[in-house]
C-alpha cells in the first residue's frame, strides 16, 4: 500500500506530498521531476505545466500499487489518513476479491474507508469506470457517504475530473458508464428487480493498458442490511455477468453494514464455511464465506484508539464511545452492543462475563468457623513482561454460617447460619480469601525462593500451595519442588481440563465441558462463588481482583466453553489479569483438598480433607467425596 522504506522514491513521495500540503506544487513537481529523473523541464511556476506531472505521479503511484501514499499525496491527514489498520485491511480486500462485505460496529470506518478506495479507482479511468453507490435512502447517500466523497473531491491537492452534482459525479450525464452515481432502492421492493438492470460492461473504443478491453464496474452498497431485499435479484443478474478472470477483476461488488439480524439475505451471503454457531467474537475477523464473498469484521474493541486508550486517529471509536454503548445497550452482551460495539451478530458465538459483578459483591462475607481453619496459598507467576508474582492467601474449613458486612438492610450486618429443614445445623465446607500481595520479581531461582518464603511465613502446607507452572513458570514449580516439596499443587494453563466434576450433580466432567485447564479454573471459582463455597473478606483491598474477575470474558464453541486467553484479555485494552488467575488457582487448591461438592445448600459437607479424617478413610472414601447423588440427603430444604 504504501512505497516500501528501501525504495528510492520513498523519500520522494514523502516531501512531494509534504510540499503539495504547504501550498508548493511548483516545489512539489520539481521534486518529482528531479526524483524520478524524468527528461522535463520546469522554468517557470506555470499550473499548465507543473499540474500534469504531479497528475502523472499520482497515477504512477497507483499504477504500480501504492494507494496509500496515492492518498496521502491527495488529501492531508485532516481529510483522510489511509494509516488506520482498518482501513489498510479493507483496501487490502478489496484489491484482492470481486465480491465482499465488511461487517463492522460504530465508528471503524467500514462505509468511509472502502468508499475512498473506490473513489480513487475511479479517478484512475474517470471515463471508463461506473461506480453505482446504492443505500436505503436518498437523504442517507447525501448526508453519509456521498458528502465525503463531495469533500475529497473538492479539497484534494491537484485538480481532480468531473463535476459534482445530486447524487453524482462524473464528466458527463448523459454518460453514466464514466460516473459515479447514487442509487436509491425504493421500499416495498421485493421480488421485481430493476435499479441494477442495464449497468453492464462495454466494450472500450481502445483497450486500455491495465484494464482491457472492457469498461470497469464498481457496486458499493452501504448499509446493505437496511436496503429492499429487492435489490438481491439485481444483484444476481449483475455478478451472472461479471466475467471470469482476468476480466472478472475489473468487476468489483461490495458492502458495508452493521451485523444485527442473522436471519437476512446478506448474513447468508456472510456465513462463514464452519456456520455461524461456532462464530467466535475473539477469532474471526476475516474469512471467505460459503457463497464466495471475502468477508472483514471491523470490532471497535479492536481499534487503534481503544487499545492504546488514546486518540490515535480521530473520529474512530474510543475507549470512552465504548463505554457510552455498553451502559446505553444494558451491557457487553446486549444484542445492541453485539452489533454495534463488536460488529458481530447477536447470538452468535456471544461471549460473556464468566463472574458478573453481582455475584461477585454477595461473596463480600466472611465465615463463622467451626474450627480452626487452614491456611491455603496460590501464585500466579505473571511472567508476561515486567509483572510481579501475586501470592493469594485464604483459610480453608468447616463453617457454621457467613457472616456479612453492614448495608442499608441490616446496618449492624448479620449472620446467617447454616441449616437443614429441621433447623438443626450443619457445617458446610468455605474458602476465604483474606489477601493478596504482589512478590518481588526475578530469575528463576530467586523467584522460587520468594514464593517458598510467602508460603511458610504464612503457614500454608505444601499440598494446599498452588501455583502456574505454564511456559517459564515450569522451572519455577520444578526448583520449588525440590527445594521444598514435591506436594505442591502446580497446572499448566495450556492443558486440557481434567476428568473431575466441579459438583456431584454435574452430568458431564470438566473435560467433557471445557476447552483448557485454565477454562475449568475460572468456572469452578464461579461455581463455589455461587454455591457459596468461596467468599472474600469484607475487609480485603480486592479493587484489581474484582475488575479484573467481572471483566473476563468465556466464549461457547459447540459443547465445549473457552475463556479467553491472556492475550485475548489484554488485546481489549486491560492489563495482565494476575491477581484474578491467582484467586483461581487459591479456589483450586482447595477443590483438589476436599473433592467435589454438591449444589444443594443444606447438605453438611463431608469430603477427604474434611477434619474429621476417620470418619472418611473408615467409610473407604480415602482421597474421594463422602457426598454424591447416591446417598445425598433430598429431603432436606433446598433454602439457606
Amino acid at each position: 500500500m504504501l512505497i516500501p522504506a528501501d525504495n528510492p522514491l520513498r523519500s520522494v513521495a514523502n516531501e512531494a506530498s509534504e510540499l503539495v500540503h504547504s501550498d508548493r506544487k511548483f516545489d512539489a513537481a520539481k521534486c518529482v521531476v528531479e526524483g524520478c529523473k524524468l527528461p522535463i523541464r520546469l522554468d517557470d511556476d506555470d499550473p499548465k505545466k507543473y499540474i500534469p506531472v504531479l497528475q502523472n505521479w499520482w497515477h504512477g503511484l497507483m499504477n504500480f500499487g501504492y494507494p496509500g501514499d496515492a492518498a496521502k499525496f491527495l488529501w492531508n491527514p485532516n481529510l483522510f489518513t489511509p494509516d488506520p489498520k482498518y482501513t489498510r485491511d479493507s483496501w487490502r480486500c478489496f484489491d484482492e476479491n470481486q465480491l465482499g462485505l465488511i461487517l463492522g460496529g460504530s465508528s471503524c470506518g467500514k462505509s468511509f474507508g472502502i468508499g475512498v478506495r473506490i473513489f480513487m479507482e475511479w479517478v484512475r479511468d474517470p471515463l471508463h469506470t461506473a461506480v453505482r453507490v446504492i443505500g436505503p435512502s436518498e437523504d442517507h447517500l447525501n448526508a453519509n457517504l456521498f458528502s465525503h466523497l463531495v469533500r475529497l473531491h473538492k479539497n484534494s491537492s491537484i485538480p481532480l475530473p468531473g463535476d459534482v452534482g445530486e447524487l453524482f459525479i462524473g464528466t458527463d450525464r448523459r454518460e453514466m458508464a464514466g460516473a459515479i452515481a447514487g442509487v436509491v432502492i425504493p421500499l416495498g421492493r421485493t421480488h421485481k428487480a430493476g435499479r441494477l438492470q442495464g449497468t453492464k460492461r462495454a466494450p472500450r473504443v481502445k483497450a486500455h493498458p491495465i484494464f482491457g478491453p472492457l469498461t470497469r464496474l464498481i457496486i458499493f452498497i452501504d448499509e446493505f442490511e437496511n436496503v429492499p431485499i429487492g435489490i438481491w435479484h439485481d444483484i444476481d443478474n449483475v455478478i451472472s455477468q461479471s466475467g471470469s478472470p482476468p476480466e472478472m477483476m475489473d468487476f468489483r461488488l461490495w458492502g458495508a453494514y452493521n451485523p444485527s439480524d442473522i436471519t437476512h439475505e446478506v448474513a447468508k451471503r456472510a456465513e462463514p464455511e464452519f456456520g455461524w454457531k461456532d462464530f467466535n467474537p475473539e477469532e474471526h475477523f476475516e474469512w471467505m464465506s460459503k457463497r464466495g464473498w471475502k468477508c472483514l469484521r471491523l470490532d471497535p474493541e479492536k481499534c487503534e484508539n481503544v487499545v492504546e486508550g488514546k486518540i490515535v486517529f480521530p473520529g474512530l471509536q474510543t475507549r470512552e464511545g465504548l463505554k457510552q454503548l455498553e451502559r446505553n445497550s444494558g451491557g457487553v452482551t446486549s444484542p445492541g452492543y453485539m452489533t454495534m460495539g463488536r460488529g458481530a451478530y447477536p447470538g452468535s458465538g456471544v461471549t460473556t462475563s464468566c463472574i458478573p459483578p453481582g455475584l461477585f459483591e454477595k461473596c463480600r462475607a466472611e465465615y463463622v468457623w467451626h474450627d480452626e481453619p487452614v491456611r491455603v496459598g496460590s501464585v500466579d507467576n505473571a511472567l508476561e513482561g515486567a509483572a510481579a508474582p501475586i501470592l493469594s492467601l485464604g483459610m480453608l474449613g468447616m463453617a457454621d454460617g457467613i457472616k456479612y458486612p453492614p448495608s442499608i438492610m441490616h446496618p449492624d450486618g448479620h449472620t446467617v447460619p447454616f441449616k437443614d429443614k429441621h433447623g438443626n445445623h450443619i457445617q458446610r465446607w468455605g474458602l476465604q480469601l483474606d489477601s493478596q500481595h504482589q512478590l518481588e520479581s526475578g530469575d528463576t531461582v530467586k523467584m522460587a525462593a520468594t514464593i517458598i518464603d510467602g508460603w511458610r511465613r504464612a503457614g500454608v502446607a505444601p499440598n494446599l500451595a498452588s501455583m502456574d507452572r505454564t511456559g517459564n513458570g515450569a522451572g519455577v514449580a520444578d526448583l520449588i519442588k525440590n527445594d521444598w516439596s514435591p506436594l505442591i499443587l502446580d497446572l499448566n494453563y495450556s492443558e486440557g481440563a481434567t476428568e473431575d466434576k466441579i459438583f456431584s450433580e454435574d452430568k458431564l466432567t470438566t473435560k467433557e465441558q471445557y476447552e483448557r485447564v485454565a477454562s475449568q479454573l475460572w468456572f469452578l471459582t464461579r461455581g463455589w462463588m455461587e454455591f457459596g463455597y468461596f467468599l472474600i473478606n469484607p475487609k480485603m483491598d480486592c479493587s484489581k481482583a474484582k475488575d479484573q474477575l467481572t471483566t473476563r470474558w468465556f466464549t461457547s464453541r459447540g459443547a465445549k466453553t473457552h475463556i479467553e486467553t491472556k492475550k485475548e484479555y489484554k488485546g481489549r485494552g486491560f492489563t495482565s489479569p494476575d491477581e484474578a488467575d491467582s484467586v483461581t488457582l487459591l479456589v483450586w487448591a482447595a477443590f483438589k483438598h476436599v473433592g467435589t461438592l454438591s449444589m444443594r445448600l443444606d447438605e453438611p459437607s463431608i469430603g477427604p480433607g474434611s477434619m474429621d479424617e476417620g470418619w472418611n478413610h473408615a467409610a473407604g472414601f480415602p482421597g474421594q467425596r463422602a457426598i454424591d447423588p447416591s446417598n445425598r440427603a433430598d429431603f432436606l430444604d433446598t433454602s439457606v
